[in-house]
């Protein structure tokens, strides 16, 4: 039985795709207060620099450098929703 990492890495190595995307957020656990989600995507073949191995460790002078050397190579967006929106749409919409 193969595992789902496995059939993941299958599928992107198959030559298939041309980018991979990742998202994250931050606030969704609060109980109050906004919710920011942040999507990127990277080309298939992109390697993260050794530094950027775990972001909480990063200080933003680095972030700011790894930024402004990768921003042309990745396609990104972010989107924020107030404490009113969540209130009235809920967190998932």
């Amino acid at each position: 039985c193969m595992s789902s990492h496995e059939d993941y890495l299958r599928e992107v190595s198959s030559g298939k795709y041309t980018h991979i995307v990742g998202a994250d957020e931050v606030g969704f656990g609060a109980w109050a207060g906004p919710v920011l989600v942040c999507a990127a995507a990277v080309p298939i073949d992109w390697k993260p620099p050794k530094a950027l191995n775990d972001s909480k460790k990063v200080t933003e002078r680095l972030r700011n450098e790894l930024f402004d050397l990768h921003r042309d190579r990745v396609a990104y967006a972010c989107a924020m929703a107030s404490s009113k929106e969540i209130d009235r749409d809920g967190v998932y919409n």
